[in-house]
């Protein structure tokens, strides 16, 4: 793994902290998930940037699935 792939893992976390956090979820715990599951796919991508797309979209995708999973309580 090269530099340039770390920092994109890196950037990606903190994307995906900020992205949670606004949904009101627990940042740091996306972030390190995002981070996880980054240095798990990263051996299977040969373009670091096609590689930060990805993670970004899996990640929101993610999220996005969880949402829609969430129970929700008609009479709060």
């Amino acid at each position: 793994m090269d530099y340039l792939n770390l920092f994109l893992i890196l950037c990606a976390g903190s994307l995906v902290f900020k992205i949670a956090e606004y949904e009101k979820r627990k940042g740091w715990l996306w972030a390190l998930i995002c981070v996880a599951v980054g240095f798990i796919l990263s051996p299977a991508f040969s373009s670091p940037i096609l590689f930060f797309i990805a993670l970004i979209f899996l990640m929101y995708s993610i999220m996005f699935i969880l949402n829609l999973l969430k129970p929700t309580s008609i009479n709060k």
